[in-house]
C-alpha cells in the first residue's frame, strides 16, 4: 500500500443514521399489519337500510378514512 499524499490517515467510513421518519414508519406499519391479522372475522354492519358483511379491519380502517376527511375539511374550512 502507498501512503497518502501528507501523511493523513484514511478518513473513516461514515455511519449512516437511519431517518426518525422511516423507523416511525415501519413501526406504524408493523402495527397496521397486527392490526389486521387480529381483526379478520367478519361483521355485519347497517348503515341506513343496507346491511354490509365484511373484515372488521376493514369497517374500522373505513371509519378511520372517514374521520382524516372530516378533519381535513374542517381545518380547511378554517384557515381562511
Amino acid at each position: 500500500m502507498t501512503p497518502r499524499p501528507g501523511g493523513a490517515p484514511k478518513p473513516a467510513r461514515a455511519k449512516r443514521k437511519v431517518p426518525v421518519k422511516l423507523i416511525l414508519a415501519a413501526a406504524l406499519a408493523a402495527v397496521g399489519v397486527t392490526f389486521i391479522l387480529q381483526n379478520r372475522q367478519t361483521v355485519d354492519i347497517r348503515v341506513f337500510t343496507t346491511t354490509i358483511s365484511g373484515p372488521l379491519w376493514a369497517a374500522l380502517a373505513g371509519v378511520c378514512v372517514i374521520g382524516l376527511l372530516v378533519g381535513i375539511l374542517l381545518v380547511r374550512g378554517t384557515t381562511r
